[in-house]
């Protein structure tokens, strides 16, 4: 579905609640640099922040009918990769 482009995020939650894999793969493309970048920045190794990224994202799928966030998806993403990045962190566990 070409349109989905222009959903806002809250579209896009709604549409994911309901398992819709377009939906899930527009969120994906629209954050996943902003996120991988963030990671990046946080952790300095390409191969952690990658894997960090997948896990929040993977965690967004595995939760999709439970709790997401209402309207504010960068914020919820952003708050996994922190969390993520700093149980990765050396020193950290």
């Amino acid at each position: 579905m070409a349109g989905l482009k222009e959903f806002s995020d809250v579209e896009l939650l709604d549409l994911l609640r309901d398992s819709d894999h377009a939906a899930y793969g527009e969120i994906f493309h629209r954050y996943f640099y902003l996120m991988f970048t963030h990671a990046y920045k946080r952790l300095g190794e390409e191969e952690q922040a990658k894997d960090v990224v997948k896990v929040v994202f993977a965690a967004l799928w595995f939760g999709r009918e439970g709790n997401l966030p209402v309207s504010n998806l960068a914020g919820y993403l952003y708050t996994g990769v922190r969390t993520g990045s700093l149980i990765c962190l050396p020193g950290s566990r």
